[in-house]
């Protein structure tokens, strides 16, 4: 089997995505706290692609097995001159790529997306029971700077999760 190909998102890649996400957002005890009925619509989301390609510190990174969408990483930075050198960190890995080291490349290409564009904090909040996340964060330097007790309601419970950023010196 291949190494999955990891590129930056394009507007055309928005309805790919949609139905990536939705797949994913219909596993048992998914970690990504959205509803299906709240995704953007593809024209929403192709304008939030174009939205991260035109950012000086944003990256939308997408990671194709041949034509299918099997894992995503995005690096949202924040818009304030004062704040320019912070990103927020979202990502996600198809079932079936995971524990496969995808995740790593994600992180690697990303943190090295955000090195190369002064952007010396980047933040990502996690599930306290999402250990393979939690770990794979850590490995990369992120450290954990506090937990929120109850941050998320989903199927029914209340969640706690942990708010992680890995902060370089220039």
């Amino acid at each position: 089997m291949t190494e999955p190909t990891i590129r930056e998102a394009t507007p055309d890649d928005a309805a790919a995505f949609l139905a990536y996400l939705r797949a994913i957002l219909e596993e048992p005890a998914s970690m990504i706290p959205l509803a299906p009925d709240e995704l953007r619509t593809v024209t929403e989301q192709a304008a939030m692609f174009a939205a991260h390609a035109a950012a000086a510190n944003s990256v939308f990174l997408l990671a194709f097995e041949g034509d299918a969408l099997v894992g995503n990483l995005n690096l949202s930075g924040l818009p304030r001159r004062a704040l320019r050198h912070v990103a927020y960190l979202g990502m996600g890995v198809a079932r079936s790529h995971r524990g496969r080291g995808l995740g790593t490349r994600l992180m690697r290409e990303a943190l090295a997306y955000a090195d190369a564009h002064a952007i010396m904090r980047v933040e990502l909040d996690v599930y306290v029971r999402n250990a393979p996340a939690i770990a794979l964060y850590e490995n990369c330097g992120f450290v954990i700077e506090g937990r929120r007790a109850k941050m998320v309601f989903v199927d029914g419970e209340y969640l706690d999760d942990l708010h992680m950023a890995r902060v370089t010196v220039p």
